[in-house]
């Protein structure tokens, strides 16, 4: 039976950097898409609606 090595390889590290970096503006525009949706299905007041 082997047993696993307990030692990370030497780009362990890349693939968990990259995915936090392009996560952040990912959120970021989707919040701010989020933000827009509400203004544009805006249902409006009573005196617009007859």
């Amino acid at each position: 039976m082997t047993t696993a090595s307990r030692t990370a390889h030497r780009g362990a590290w890349t693939a968990p950097l990259l995915s936090t970096l392009l996560t952040l503006p990912v959120v970021y525009v989707c919040s701010v898409g989020v933000g827009f949706t509400g203004m544009a299905c805006d249902v409006g007041t009573s005196a617009e609606i007859k």
